[in-house]
């Protein structure tokens, strides 16, 4: 089967822009990408290589700028922070929405484990999110990454005048 060089710079075009229609196919069959290399504009095949690499990836992050809406390559994705290649934009890996400090504000999940948090009255470290639990003991909190933090009022340990203890929580 031969396809004119027009028809096959069109049907890649199509593909990227058409859902269904990626990869590019013929007569059901996905075209072989290797052998087109050479027939098609570079700028094009850059194009493809990054729709490839979009539909690979098991769950993508797109720009959360509503203007621009790219995906963003992995190798532009520190922690939970996506950042553009197109606009520079940051975009929270998690929620997908703009980037932002501490929880995500509409995660499902992040809402379950803060509603279990607050019946059992654990506390958040102010500094990395972690959720803490006093069973006894005094309200000087240290926090798995080292912050100190009042368990009572979750102010920077030293900066409140909480009590230190109560007495039912002591062994």
């Amino acid at each position: 089967h031969t396809w004119c060089q027009d028809c096959l710079v069109k049907a890649f075009d199509t593909a990227m822009t058409e859902t269904l229609q990626f990869p590019p196919r013929c007569c059901g069959t996905n075209v072989e990408i290797h052998r087109c290399y050479s027939l098609l504009p570079k700028e094009l095949m850059r194009r493809f290589e990054a729709k490839v690499e979009e539909t690979a990836t098991p769950n993508p992050t797109y720009c959360s700028n509503t203007k621009c809406g790219s995906f963003v390559r992995a190798q532009s994705i520190k922690g939970l922070t996506a950042t553009c290649g197109d606009c520079g934009v940051e975009t929270c890996v998690t929620c997908k929405g703009k980037k932002h400090n501490g929880l995500c504000p509409k995660d499902p999940n992040t809402q379950l484990l803060l509603d279990t948090a607050k019946t059992a009255k654990w506390k958040q470290c102010p500094h990395c999110n972690n959720m803490v639990e006093l069973r006894s003991g005094c309200f000087h909190i240290t926090c798995r990454c080292k912050y100190e933090f009042c368990y009572t009022c979750v102010k920077k340990w030293k900066t409140c005048r909480c009590s230190l203890w109560q007495e039912n929580r002591l062994i």
